[in-house]
């Protein structure tokens, strides 16, 4: 199938419209429990993620964003660049980022064997881990500012696949700071 380049570019700017609007610099506290299980991360979202959530490769993550933002990508530049292959499910996937953390997620493990060459620690998705839906996929980072999980997948799929059955009700998410 040959690639809509003008419809992925157009794709591109909306997915990085909600990022800025609604989820750039911000730091989200997530309180999750069962039963007498509480589990409390902290997700941070930065310019530097957004090129790996989008499915873009072979350019340097803060240069893709700064052009993103400056509208200085131009279609040729989009073309010669790797894309994952499923980059329009991703891009499609942006719209839905904010109902899905506000309509009763569950926290989930990220089973490790379930998908090769895929590292993710943890998974936000729907409680029914049957159905195809959007979900985000959670990276540990150990950084000189403390702990956190960043955004490293956003994708349309069965949770079931890449989870374990363990799973805790995001019972609360706090919008922390911006970050600067």
């Amino acid at each position: 199938m040959k690639e809509n380049i003008e419809l992925l570019m157009e794709k591109l700017n909306k997915a990085y419209l909600i990022y800025k609007n609604e989820f750039l610099n911000k730091d989200f506290l997530v309180i999750a429990r069962k039963g007498k299980n509480i589990e409390i991360i902290e997700i941070n979202f930065r310019k530097e993620h957004f090129k790996h959530l989008v499915g873009i490769k072979g350019i340097k993550a803060n240069e893709f964003f700064e052009k993103i933002s400056q509208n200085r990508l131009s279609i040729k530049e989009l073309r010669k660049l790797g894309k994952n292959p499923y980059i329009i499910e991703k891009l499609n996937s942006f719209s839905k980022l904010k109902k899905l953390l506000k309509e009763s997620p569950y926290l989930y493990d990220f089973h490790p064997h379930s998908t090769p060459k895929v590292e993710l620690d943890k998974i936000i998705a729907n409680i029914n881990r049957e159905i195809k839906k959007e979900l985000i996929g959670l990276k540990f980072l150990k950084s000189s500012l403390g702990k956190s999980y960043v955004p490293v997948s956003i994708e349309r799929r069965k949770a079931l696949e890449i989870t374990t059955e363990e799973r805790k009700r995001i019972v609360f998410i706090l919008y922390l700071k911006k970050f600067s």
